[in-house]
């Protein structure tokens, strides 16, 4: 997918005449991409249209028109802008009181570690010349319900994120993850159904993706 670059993001006054188009659109858009998972985690799949809107947003909310200072910006989202075979993430923990906060960001420490994609057969006639992955710790956790993945996944933390949001005691109420999908296994994503899945000691909770948002994350890797 093509990263952006300081011509893409528009001026001040150009982007106030369109931007409620604009809202309607990415609005359009998360509602295929922005997935709930248990009562209050949203997983929202990031792509280049995402990730504009949200430069051109925060432009506008602080003001931005030094070039240098939008191109810190840029690069910043660039990293989250998902290239073949990646899949980006926004976790949004959506904590409404300040009751609710203190009680669970502090249970909630390592939340970001803790969030699998499961593909399960669906399309193909012919899993056998997949691996199955059931058995490794390191990317594999048992499946609920007595069904068995054909591939799980674990998502990757975005370092540069995590080191300025985590701490030892609370973790912070947004995370940056990437799924990471090699060649031999994206046909195998594009034929199963989709999974996510948070295993933390204190929230566990599965939700299967839709058609609809599959075939968007193909979309991604094809621009």
């Amino acid at each position: 997918m093509n990263k952006l670059y300081i011509d893409d993001v528009m001026d001040l006054r150009q982007y106030e005449k369109v931007r409620e188009e604009q809202r309607k659109k990415i609005i359009a858009l998360k509602q295929i991409r922005r997935v709930g998972v248990g009562p209050f985690i949203s997983l929202v799949f990031e792509n280049r249209e995402t990730m504009l809107f949200q430069i051109q947003e925060m432009a506008r909310a602080e003001r931005i028109i030094d070039e240098k200072l939008l191109q810190e910006e840029i690069d910043i989202y660039n990293n989250l802008i998902p290239e073949l075979g990646e899949i980006s993430i926004t976790l949004l923990i959506e904590l409404t009181s300040k009751e609710e906060l203190y009680l669970w960001l502090p249970r909630l420490v390592g939340i970001e570690d803790s969030l699998y994609l499961e593909l399960h057969a669906g399309n193909l006639k012919d899993t056998s010349a997949y691996p199955d992955l059931s058995k490794d710790p390191e990317q594999s956790i048992p499946i609920l319900g007595g069904t068995k993945s054909l591939l799980t996944l674990k998502a990757d933390v975005q370092k540069d994120h995590q080191e300025m949001l985590t701490r030892e005691d609370i973790t912070a109420s947004v995370h940056y993850l990437k799924f990471y999908i090699d060649e031999f296994n994206r046909e195998l994503f594009r034929s199963s159904n989709l999974i996510v899945k948070i295993d933390h000691p204190e929230y566990r909770y599965t939700t299967y993706l839709s058609n609809t948002l599959q075939g968007s994350i193909l979309d991604d890797w094809s621009d």
